[in-house]
């Protein structure tokens, strides 16, 4: 199944799944980064999503 959302968590890595961002987002506010994960708000909530999620972002740092 192919998801067109991305899941956002409470912590990074192992977080429980608190909401989600759909895959063509527009305005999303980056609060702050740890590793490769960004904590992110969007709509109200406040999570974390992985970097490769994030790539059109000029602020995160794909590869």
């Amino acid at each position: 199944m192919i998801k067109n959302y991305i899941d956002v968590l409470d912590n990074p890595k192992n977080g429980k799944i608190i909401g989600t961002l759909p895959e063509s987002y527009r305005k999303i506010k980056l609060l702050d980064m740890c590793g490769t994960w960004v904590k992110v708000e969007y709509n109200g909530i406040k999570g974390w999503v992985n970097n490769k999620f994030l790539c059109g972002n000029p602020l995160t740092s794909c590869c």
